[in-house]
C-alpha cells in the first residue's frame, strides 16, 4: 500500500467518523422569541428518542406538574378538543446549553404551558402501547388561530 493510498483511507476513515458521530448527537433545544426579544414563543429539539413515533397535539393546559426546587416544568396535562385528558412528560436535557440558551427554555416551558394556555405541541408516543408522551416541541397558540 502506497503512502497515498493510506492518506485517502485515513481520509475517508476520519470523514465516517465525523458523520457517525453527528448522526448520534442529539440536536440540543432550541427556542424561539417573540419580534421584542423578550418572550418565548416556541420551543423545539426537546426530546430525542428514534424509537417513539411522533404525533402533534392542540389543546389547553389545565395543570402543570414541577419538580422538587419548583422551577423546572416536568409534566402537563393537556384537554384535547374533544374534552379527553392526556397527561404528558416534560424530560428535557439541559446540561450542555450555556445559562443563556438554559434560562430561555425552561422560562419558555413555565411561559408556554402556564394553566389555560392553548398550546401547538409535538410529541413523542412511546413504550410498548404508545402511550407514555414526551414533550418535543411546543409553541402558542395565538387567539386568532383557536
Amino acid at each position: 500500500m502506497t503512502l497515498g493510498n493510506m492518506r485517502g483511507l485515513m481520509k475517508r476513515l476520519m470523514l465516517f467518523v465525523a458523520i457517525v458521530a453527528m448522526s448520534a448527537a442529539q440536536a440540543e433545544p432550541t427556542f424561539q422569541l417573540d419580534a421584542s426579544g423578550n418572550r418565548v414563543v416556541s420551543l423545539s429539539n426537546l426530546y430525542d428518542d428514534p424509537g417513539c413515533s411522533s404525533g402533534r397535539i392542540r389543546g389547553k393546559v389545565v395543570k402543570r406538574q414541577f419538580d422538587d426546587g419548583a422551577i423546572q416544568v416536568i409534566g402537563f396535562v393537556i384537554e384535547n378538543a374533544n374534552g379527553s385528558r392526556d397527561f404528558v412528560n416534560v424530560g428535557v436535557d439541559t446540561e450542555n446549553l450555556n445559562m443563556n440558551a438554559k434560562g430561555w427554555v425552561l422560562r419558555g416551558l413555565q411561559t408556554l404551558l402556564a394553566e389555560g394556555h392553548v398550546v401547538d405541541a409535538v410529541i413523542k408516543a412511546c413504550g410498548a402501547a404508545g402511550r407514555v408522551l414526551n414533550l418535543d416541541a411546543v409553541r402558542e397558540v395565538p387567539p386568532w388561530e383557536r
